[in-house]
């Protein structure tokens, strides 16, 4: 028995005692609620239990949809919540730790009718999206994912670069993505229901993109991710929509994650606020995520983490959501996100003995307060409401510098302010027909002070502007649920931009068969449009005669037909494939008004641009998506993805070229093993996991070497707009995470490498007048590692 290593025994005087040295098995709750998915109403009585454990664990829930289970062993759980007339809700290889309850919140869907394969069919779509009208280009993610993924950082955009369609900015210390060739400045961002501003920091006006997201992880639930053809409700989005969640506090007990890391410090707190009256109704809670990050410990270590002559940037940002059920007047809810973010660049170069230098610093400042409601109205219906206000501040500095003399001098300062309200509200008629009808309304103000001057003291460009103009939006969407297996959506979305006074009548439509248990075709439908950034329609030019215009003042929306047929097929094991086509018809895009031009805002990531435009440009997307993946069991997971795809465009002239996102190909793979390690009760697991990227090259217009020789400048070959195309794109992450649970303590130390082979990847081309040729301008391509440790109790 003493061999075993299991035991051990003492001497006690004429005693011998006998000692187990194993750790003690470690449990902790999972707990939440079961809701309709289309109501939001409660439902009592449903079965919820953890499957593959002797003894079972199981409970019901109570009149109020809430259901506890106690005693769950620490490790990888699935859990199962049926109720009858339902499909089944499988949550398969969920984390159950011990320094941290598990709350979950279920949706059932009504079946139309009792079948006895209903199991079978409700596990085709693991990664059904959360938003029941959503039927094509569309996925729901959890928080895990933005973890577990090698090189995401827990940034969700860096995790939706694995996703098919979806390509990362070349620049890898940018979060950008390109989505069936698109700007990223089509990307709609989402927050608790409602439209928000770029929560990203480094930003630059009018991107949708930054360094990294202010939205930490800890503060996300699972949330949707879509990439085409959305659904009604979804307006102003011209790409892709991250729509994202907010998870609420634990409600019962008080709870905290601290992480120290080569980035930073990050600090979580959560736990409830107080007990209401009604009896059997949660708790309210509150959550709030503060991180300050620097990666001057990176600099310090020798690792050049920034670009060359980029100062150590910094940043900060916090987020807090309060949660508040009440007995009969719905439940409430107030959150917030704030963040800063500040760089700063410095140049030089000497020729000819001139030295040249370059001054560039930015700064990124958000602010943002919503207030959402919502109540059940009868059995069949609920309201949401919502009203936010966010507040963005973008200041840009550039001096160019020649033997001290000033050459090139902008100097921006934008402060922009968006005030909406939002109100929607969803009806289930039966279990074949629901519909939702919304409306929002925003208010934007802003004060825009810009000034650009020449080496003479001419303006380039100024604008000194304050202001306010609104946007309205309205929608209607049905779902018609024809039988089990086939489903019908269809919408229509109304936006009306108060400056070009135009009335936008967007119609959408979707359809999914599922014709086998384990296969399914689906279609969708979708016209949208998208404003532009503020500060674009609000830039001063000047004629020959000094005066001053705003030649863009009165731009349309840019509109895009999309079309997208897709093909799923489930298979035994965890596996799944998924095959999308997709024809993106872009048109009204803003393009310079000058036919010798061939500017197009399909080639803008930001707002950054001095021309007069137009709404004649065209624009068009096509191509091919393959997904395969194993969803996490047996301990291990992968997901391959690949895009085959086309991106053009064209200006006012007729000639179509290649848009600066047509990277025409894309290949992504990225897996994870976690293993267990140490003494039989498995406190400790070690996960391993590697992402590979291989995607075509930046495009960029080529420079005209003599000519730029000659006026000792760049000088491109305007007439042949991105016709060159930079060498492919590598990259290799790598990550390896060791957890260890104790009794009610977590621990986890994680070591996450980006470009572990140190690829340097060409951005860009310019031209040098030290060497008189044109040299590559590129990520430093140094490995970063980004070492953390992070304790949860």
């Amino acid at each position: 028995m003493f061999g075993t290593g299991a035991f051990t025994y003492r001497e006690r005087g004429k005693r011998i005692i006998i000692l187990n040295t194993e750790p003690p098995l470690l449990f902790q709750t999972i707990r939440g609620v079961v809701v309709e998915a289309e109501t939001n109403q409660p439902i009592p009585g449903a079965n919820v239990i953890i499957k593959n454990l002797d003894p079972l664990i199981g409970a019901s829930t109570d009149t109020y949809g809430q259901f506890k289970l106690e005693k769950v062993p620490v490790g990888k759980q699935s859990l199962m919540a049926t109720f009858s007339g339902y499909w089944p809700s499988n949550l398969e290889n969920l984390t159950v730790d011990a320094g941290k309850e598990l709350v979950l919140r279920i949706a059932l869907r009504e079946s139309v009718t009792e079948l006895e394969s209903v199991v079978v069919v409700a596990e085709l779509d693991k990664a059904r999206p959360l938003n029941e009208m959503a039927v094509v280009s569309a996925k729901s993610f959890t928080v895990e994912e933005t973890s577990k993924y090698a090189g995401s950082f827990n940034d969700p955009a860096r995790m939706a670069t694995t996703y098919a369609g979806v390509v990362s900015a070349p620049d890898d210390t940018d979060n950008g993505i390109i989505i069936r060739g698109n700007s990223p400045r089509g990307l709609l961002w989402r927050l608790e229901g409602i439209e928000i501003a770029n929560p990203n920091h480094f930003a630059s006006d009018g991107a949708s993109s930054g360094a990294i997201s202010m939205l930490n992880s800890n503060a996300l639930t699972n949330s949707d991710f879509l990439t085409g053809a959305f659904p009604a409700e979804y307006g102003n989005a011209f790409s892709g929509v991250f729509d994202l969640k907010l998870r609420n506090g634990n409600n019962e007990k008080r709870e905290y994650a601290l992480q120290a890391g080569f980035l930073g410090l990050d600090a979580s707190f959560e736990g409830p606020i107080r007990r209401p009256a009604g009896r059997g109704v949660p708790n309210a809670s509150y959550l709030i995520n503060y991180r300050y990050s620097t990666i001057s410990l990176l600099e310090n270590l020798g690792l050049n983490a920034a670009n060359d002559g980029v100062n150590v940037p910094a940043y900060q940002d916090l987020s807090f959501k309060i949660n508040m059920p009440t007995q009969s007047a719905g439940t409430f809810s107030l959150y917030g996100l704030g963040g800063t973010s500040d760089t700063e660049e410095l140049f030089d170069e000497t020729s000819n003995n001139q030295v040249f230098s370059l001054k560039e610093s930015e700064k990124y400042r958000l602010g943002l307060i919503g207030f959402s409601h919502i109540i059940n109205l009868g059995y069949k219906s609920y309201l949401e409401t919502g009203i936010s206000h966010n507040e963005t501040q973008y200041d840009f500095f550039l001096e160019g510098v020649s033997d001290g003399q000033v050459f090139d001098e902008d100097i921006e300062d934008y402060r922009n302010g968006v005030s909406r309200i939002s109100t929607s509200l969803q009806t289930k008629f039966n279990a074949k027909h629901s519909t939702k009808i919304g409306a929002i309304y925003s208010d934007f103000s802003y004060d825009i002070n810009s000034i650009g001057r020449e080496v003479t003291g001419e303006l380039k460009y100024q604008a000194n502007e304050t202001g306010s103009f609104g946007m309205w939006q309205s929608f209607v969407s049905h779902k018609f649920n024809l039988s089990n297996s086939l489903t019908m959506t269809g919408g229509v979305h109304y936006i009306r931009l108060n400056l070009d006074g135009q009335d936008n009548i967007e119609p959408r439509f979707g359809l999914k068969w599922q014709f086998k248990a384990d296969q399914a075709l689906s279609f969708g439908f979708g016209l949208h449009s998208r404003k532009e950034e503020t500060s674009l329609y609000f830039t001063e030019l000047f004629r020959t005669d000094l005066t001053a215009y705003l030649p863009n003042r009165n731009l349309e929306l840019a509109k895009a037909r999309h079309f997208v047929v897709g093909y799923d097929r489930d298979f035994k094991d965890d596996f799944h494939l998924k095959l999308e086509a997709y024809y993106q018809d872009l048109y009204d895009i803003p393009v310079s008004a000058d036919p010798s031009e061939s500017y197009s805002s399909l080639n803008q990531d930001n707002a950054f641009q001095r021309l007069p435009l137009v709404n004649e440009g065209r624009g068009r997307n096509y191509g091919i998506e393959l997904t395969f993946e194993k969803f996490l069991s047996k301990g291990y997971f992968f997901l391959i993805t690949s895009s085959l795809y086309n991106s053009e465009f064209r200006a006012i002239a007729d000639d179509w070229f290649n848009s600066r996102y047509n990277g025409n190909y894309n290949l992504n793979a990225v897996g994870g093993k976690t293993f267990k390690v140490g003494s039989v009760s498995k406190n400790k697991t070690l996960s391993i996991g590697l992402e590979t990227v291989i995607g075509g090259g930046a495009r960029t217009t080529e420079i005209n070497l003599p000519a730029s020789i000659q006026a000792q400048e760049t000088v491109f070959f305007d007439n042949r707009p991105f016709g060159r195309q930079l060498d492919d794109y590598a990259r290799i992450d790598f990550q390896i995470a060791l957890k260890t649970n104790k009794r009610k303590i977590t621990h986890e130390w994680k070591l996450d490498i980006q470009n572990v082979t140190s690829r340097s990847n060409i951005v860009a081309e310019r031209f040098s007048r030290a060497a008189g040729a044109v040299v590559p301008s590129s990520f430093a391509g140094e490995i970063i590692p980004v070492l953390s440790y992070k304790i949860i109790f």
